[in-house]
């Protein structure tokens, strides 16, 4: 396998940023999977970051501006996109609150009377829950959604993100466990993906692979504080996050 130093490992990255708006995180990934050690990957960060070749709250920005204007995505949807980009949540939210209002409404119009001409119902009822549906799994919120389709208090379908079936609330060091989460509407599941926030726990004493909708956490190690779990899905996030004591033994 061959290696490259910090030095080509900089150059590489620098034209990599250079060439596109990339965050912090995204840098750090690539540089791990070249095998940079981990001391050299934070002087190459913040060499980027001092020259201006990598800007958090520019990419946030940049990937606001790209996902409601063209990608159309609703808020809900764009701030957990930024969330998977390691971007704090009080800056991608700073910034999503300045988008404007009008032109976001105008955004979301226009994408429900695109969709309006491909979805057919028997009544106007039903046409509407399904444009509800779809304005919800783009993550716009229903009172942005209200302003644009004039519907009773009745035709908004319930929306929930909940774990399914046992969740272990305790792991032993090197045990694991799958938790699985999912989204309902009106209490039938959808098919749209989901998201895990993590909290709590040193992230040190915990790893996790995604499958699907199926989480699998691996105990590393005690933690004193429990690895608190929620998840996202279609606009809605979990009432009821879970909390596991990672014991270490």
């Amino acid at each position: 396998m061959n290696t490259i130093t910090e030095d080509e490992a900089l150059n590489r990255v620098a034209a990599y940023c250079s060439a596109a708006e990339h965050c912090r995180a995204e840098v750090s990934e690539k540089l791990q999977k070249w095998g940079i050690a981990y001391e050299a990957i934070e002087r190459i960060l913040a060499r980027l970051e001092a020259e201006k070749y990598i800007d958090d709250e520019r990419y946030c920005r940049a990937f606001i501006n790209d996902k409601y204007r063209f990608a159309k995505w609703g808020k809900m949807k764009i701030g957990q996109g930024l969330y998977m980009k390691k971007i704090p949540s009080d800056v991608a939210w700073r910034y999503l609150n300045e988008i404007d209002q009008e032109e976001y409404l105008a955004i979301l119009r226009d994408l429900l009377a695109s969709k309006r001409k491909s979805v057919r119902g028997k009544d106007e009822y039903e046409l509407n829950g399904k444009l509800i549906r779809f304005a919800m799994s783009r993550g716009f919120e229903m009172k942005d959604i209200k302003c644009c389709i004039e519907v009773s208090e009745e035709e908004i379908p319930h929306s929930v993100t909940e774990f399914v079936g046992y969740c272990r609330p305790k792991l032993r060091q090197n045990e694991s466990a799958v938790y699985r989460a999912s989204n309902f509407i009106d209490s039938v599941e959808t098919d749209d993906a989901v998201f895990y926030y993590f909290s709590g726990a040193d992230p040190s004493c915990y790893d996790y692979v995604q499958n699907g909708k199926e989480l699998t956490v691996t105990c590393l190690g005690y933690s004193e504080k429990p690895l608190i779990l929620s998840a996202y899905s279609n606009g809605r996030e979990t009432e009821n996050p879970i909390a596991i004591r990672l014991t270490g033994y």
